[in-house]
């Protein structure tokens, strides 16, 4: 587990299956027919997060959360039925890339603690590479959630996770006693989002069955079901086809949920709940649309501003699976047709950035008090990917004083060749941006974070220059991913995914970075 050098780097349920010490629980909770095949999902990871190509995670949901509480990925805290939108910056030209391996550490901003879960990193292990935290929030008592996705046993595609730690790392024995949930509903599922809904409900948002069945489900403080949301604690939506879940959005006036997806890069869906937990009959047909145009392509994250208005970021293949992808940025009323007011009919389309056959990826998105959206993701050219963030207003106009034109480019800002990619964003409590991403290192992918603020520019007191890589979480070479990001009330900020471990496999981790 070498340190390598910022030279080096640039240069290159009511049914509860508890892991580890946990019991199992059964009762069944809407049981579904199991067969012996399942999803296709060979190309789930397809434009994954942390590959530099069209990032695929959902981590992720709206960048809803209580100004004095936490800035969060994939998380949102619904107070009262509502929240306010934290606004948020970025930064940056030029600049350096600290690379940090996860066996060094330091007390300065921007860097790796590897004090965190007593060794640097909270990891859960499963079977082959299907496990992964997609999302992670920090709550008003610094408490922190995860969710995503176990493989529990050989048997299963993967179930669904949910846990609760201290700031420390360690697991809260408050949430069902052991800290951990998971639900083994049918041979797969996953969750994407997660909201708090004061004063102790949570809930979460992703998929189930083998055709991944949109859903949310509502739980106690302690863990328990909440059996007053939807049926017996779920809302659910049986969808024909298969609809990948990539994010989860709330409006943080009603606390309606979002949850959007695809077909693994073909039907791009999004699927609306009540705050109860029942499906949306006024969205589009029946709380269902597909996006527009109908065309090869993803969904990957999404926000809703103070409005009702839903914000949704992605990529599209318009001349087929073999052409390359261009950025959407997607805006749609209440009742899920496309807003008039926002661009160009509801959506700005970015192709050809900066040249001919280039593939772009929008993957990450946050919205600020202003309005502002602020959209992370990818530029690939002659095969190398380029992390970009883009700042547009609330009409879907890029702001021109946001770096250069209204967007920053790392190759630019950190005058770096490897390639990089923009997964998803987070505000701290200094409304400064917080880019979670990846770096290439000629090998495997690491985990890069970026601190930016409102104008496009650096901020060079974070990290090395405002930018740290985390290199080998769990001691192996490989792919490490990001999915989610917060930070808590404190400061510290929380990245989750999945990292390789010495058996070669992805095991789901969160990391903290101070």
């Amino acid at each position: 587990m070498g340190t390598k050098s910022a030279g080096q780097r640039l240069a290159c349920g009511l049914l509860f299956v508890l892991m580890a010490s946990c019991v199992r629980l059964g009762v069944d909770l809407e049981g579904t027919a199991m067969g012996d095949t399942g999803p296709n999902h060979e190309d789930e990871d397809a434009g994954a997060l942390s590959d530099g190509d069209h990032e695929t995670s959902a981590d992720a949901t709206t960048p809803l959360h209580d100004a004095d509480v936490t800035s969060e990925d994939g998380g949102v805290i619904v107070p009262d039925g509502g929240v306010t939108i934290q606004d948020g910056g970025v930064i940056v030209p030029d600049g350096g890339v600290i690379v940090q391996d996860a066996g060094t550490s330091s007390t300065a901003a921007g860097m790796f603690d590897t004090t965190f879960a007593g060794t640097g990193v909270h990891s859960e292990t499963g079977y082959l590479d299907g496990n992964a935290f997609r999302v992670v929030l920090v709550d008003d008592r610094d408490r922190i959630y995860v969710a995503g996705q176990l493989q529990v046993d050989a048997s299963d595609w993967g179930d669904m996770i949910v846990q609760r730690l201290h700031l420390d790392g360690t697991l809260d024995s408050t949430f069902n006693f052991t800290g951990t949930i998971v639900f083994n509903f049918t041979p797969f599922e996953l969750f994407v989002g997660i909201a708090l809904v004061p004063p102790d409900l949570i809930r979460l948002g992703g998929a189930r069955t083998v055709v991944e069945d949109p859903l949310v489900l509502s739980l106690h403080e302690d863990g328990t079901i909440d059996t007053a949301f939807g049926d017996k604690g779920i809302g659910i939506k049986a969808i024909a086809g298969e609809n990948y879940p990539r994010a989860m959005a709330v409006d943080p006036v009603d606390g309606s949920y979002y949850i959007l997806g695809d077909d693994y890069g073909d039907t791009l869906y999004i699927v609306k709940f009540t705050s109860l937990g029942a499906v949306d009959s006024t969205f589009g047909n029946n709380g269902h649309i597909q996006l527009p145009p109908s065309t090869y392509g993803n969904a990957l994250d999404g926000a809703v501003d103070e409005n009702h208005r839903l914000v949704v970021v992605g990529n599209i293949r318009s001349a087929g699976r073999n052409d390359d992808s261009a950025a959407v940025v997607w805006q749609l009323l209440p009742d899920g047709t496309l807003d008039p007011d926002f661009a160009q009919g509801g959506l700005v389309i970015l192709d050809d950035v900066g040249g001919t056959d280039v593939d772009e990826s929008a993957n990450g998105i946050r919205i600020g008090k202003d309005g502002s959206r602020y959209v992370t993701g990818s530029v690939t050219e002659d095969g190398r990917s380029d992390l970009i963030v883009w700042k547009f207003d609330a009409n879907g106009d890029l702001v021109s004083a946001f770096g250069t034109a209204g967007a920053v480019r790392a190759s630019i800002a950190l005058g770096t060749s490897a390639a990089t990619s923009g997964n998803r964003i987070a505000f701290d409590r200094d409304d400064r941006l917080i880019i979670a991403g990846g770096i290439h290192n000629t090998a495997d992918w690491d985990i890069m974070i970026m601190r930016m603020d409102a104008l496009g520019r650096i901020d060079r007191t974070f990290g090395d220059a405002g930018t740290l890589v985390v290199s080998d979480v769990l001691g192996a070479a490989g792919n490490d991913r990001v999915y989610g990001v917060a930070v808590s009330k404190g400061g510290p900020i929380f990245v989750c995914g999945s990292a390789t471990g010495s058996d070669g496999a992805l095991d789901a981790m969160l990391i903290r970075i101070n």
